[in-house]
């Protein structure tokens, strides 16, 4: 302990010193034990990635309609009551949550091509801005789609989902409102998506969303139009 205090080294290089005394210790352990003795002072700096902007797309920083998080969602056949997993890709409106998803049976970066394109056909207003994950479904195809529409794509950081909650929240839902509910299994991955379909009608029209003030997402829409 005096050692850190005189050097003030970080934990991998107090770690580093202390093997070459003989001693097999982790640097992960070295930090437990020296916060614990409160030689550790709090600190609200994070290391992020040089290249990366750093802000995201929240619901208290969205004041205008068109800025969506998306995301890809594995629906297990325990869920679906299909044979095979299949694969919920979705988008939702931040400031207003209005979904739009589609069920596909396969994970690939067509996928979310194929879902961005269907929601620049169905969303009722002007999209400026999409957040995903870093996942292989939203790479160079996507990408480029999104930079030919005039939408600015951004990556949320690397094991950082909260940074997406409003879209992984949604999900939860889906599987407490609609998949927990299916009282028969699907004949093919096109009646669930038929079922899946008329449940976002329902949760877009319908279904009052705590946040949100217990509004529908298509009365937000409707209020920010006359705002």
């Amino acid at each position: 302990m005096s050692f850190r205090r005189e050097t003030g080294y970080c934990r991998e290089k107090l770690a580093a010193w202390v093997r070459k005394q003989g001693m097999s210790v982790s640097a992960s352990t070295l930090h437990r034990l020296l916060a614990r003795q409160g030689m550790v002072s709090p600190t609200h700096r994070y290391r992020r990635p040089r290249f990366q902007n750093g802000n995201v797309m929240r619901p208290r920083n969205t004041t205008a309609l068109g800025y969506l998080q998306m995301d890809v969602k594995y629906v297990t056949p325990e869920l679906s009551g299909l044979p095979y997993t299949c694969y919920q890709y979705a988008a939702i409106d931040i400031l207003s949550r209005y979904k739009v998803a589609l069920l596909l049976p396969v994970l690939d970066e067509a996928g979310s091509v194929i879902t961005l394109r269907y929601a620049l056909k169905t969303y009722p207003f002007h999209l400026y801005y999409v957040q995903t994950d870093n996942g292989l479904e939203f790479q160079r195809s996507f990408h480029q789609l999104c930079l030919d529409q005039g939408i600015d794509h951004h990556y949320i950081h690397k094991n950082s989902p909260n940074e997406n909650a409003v879209i992984e929240r949604s999900f939860r839902t889906d599987q407490d409102e609609f998949f927990y509910l299916l009282d028969q299994a699907p004949n093919d991955i096109n009646e669930l998506n038929l079922w899946f379909q008329r449940y976002l009608v329902t949760y877009n029209t319908v279904r009052p969303h705590m946040g949100i003030n217990m509004h529908t997402p298509k009365e937000v829409i409707a209020l920010y139009n006359k705002s």
